[in-house]
């Protein structure tokens, strides 16, 4: 009962493990739709900031030296808001990608651990397999000695030399 109870632990234990896997598993593909969707998003803001620049463009065609200028100008802060916003885009990226690196990391260090453990389990095993036919031998071995002692009873026991 005691085995029984020990097994279902351990069996509980690596079922236990293996949902924590697959949990992981999930995030990472949750992780990983959301990067691909802020991708879309940004091309998608760059197609509709082309637009906007084309269209400002064609009413610009009408307007004076200095109108042309100070659209410019409008042009060239809003390039350059678009920048450091790209740019602060990046260093959350960045981020992210050390996350999912150290995320990655983790989940190579617990394989190795896993790995480890199912051979500290298999080398167990088989010194507990090795030490049960041993002790099944040695059984085996001590009846066939004392039954073939009790048939020697009339016999003479010769010295070893």
């Amino acid at each position: 009962e005691l085995h029984q109870t020990k097994e279902s632990v351990e069996h509980a234990e690596l079922r236990l493990k293996q949902v924590e896997l697959e949990s992981k598993k999930e995030l990472d593909q949750i992780q990983e739709l959301k990067c691909k969707l802020s991708l879309v998003s940004t091309c998608l803001s760059a197609a509709e900031e082309e637009t906007e620049i084309c269209k400002t463009d064609l009413q610009n065609l009408t307007l004076s030296k200095e109108m042309m200028i100070k659209s410019a100008w409008k042009t060239r802060d809003e390039a350059v808001e678009v920048k450091n916003t790209a740019e602060v885009e990046l260093a959350k990226n960045r981020i992210e990608k050390m996350q999912v690196s150290s995320q990655l990391m983790e989940a190579v260090q617990q394989k190795v651990s896993l790995s480890q453990e199912l051979e500290e389990m298999e080398v167990n095993m088989q010194t507990f397999l090795q030490d049960q036919v041993k002790n099944k031998l040695d059984r085996k071995t001590c009846s066939q000695s004392d039954s073939s002692s009790g048939s020697d009873s009339g016999r003479r026991k010769e010295p070893l030399s």
